[in-house]
């Protein structure tokens, strides 16, 4: 059996879990033994310990190699240009999205729409279920764009950002009950 890792430094474990459930949930097993490791918090974050098939000397080679990680730093990884954000937001004329408009991105879609709405939901869908839903669903903050034109079209504020708690709660529950559909 693979053994359980524990980092002496953090005091996290780091490969094993599985087994340390099962010893102690199911086996009710007090003591265990584990291999422990001494490695920072970047080092632990890239250990994957539970390789099938890892022996004394794999796992020793493997400590070694990360303790010979450069500490590196990117230095100015943005580079900023002239080009003016705002200006461009302010230059539109008309959206081209459309309430309604579906894009074919190989086998996925994407909709332009109310998540809270069964016909449009219904519309994307096609008579599919969804393997995964990505969502970005208000936050109830509040937030205003400084963006003139959107202000000029009233739509400076993102909809549905501001209501009442009970309101809000009542919001969600109504677009993720879609996503059920």
């Amino acid at each position: 059996m693979e053994p359980i890792f524990w980092n002496e430094r953090t005091g996290n474990m780091v490969g094993g879990y599985q087994r340390y459930k099962i010893m102690v949930n199911e086996l009710a097993m007090t003591e265990l033994q584990v291999s422990v490791v001494d490695l920072d918090e970047l080092q632990e974050s890239g250990a994957d310990l539970t390789l099938p098939g890892l022996n004394q000397e794999e796992f020793e080679d493997l400590i070694a190699e990360f303790g010979t990680i450069p500490d590196t730093e990117i230095e100015d990884p943005v580079v900023e240009d002239d080009f003016d954000v705002q200006g461009a937001l302010d230059n539109i004329q008309d959206p081209e999205t459309q309430r309604g408009d579906i894009w074919q991105l190989g086998p996925h879609r994407l909709m332009c729409g109310d998540s809270t709405n069964e016909e449009d939901v219904g519309c994307l869908m096609d008579g599919e279920l969804a393997a995964l839903v990505v969502t970005d669903p208000p936050y109830n903050v509040d937030i205003e764009s400084n963006s003139a034109r959107l202000a000029a079209d009233g739509c400076s504020s993102i909809q549905n950002d501001d209501m009442p708690a009970d309101e809000f709660v009542d919001f969600l529950h109504a677009v993720f009950e879609r996503m059920l559909v």
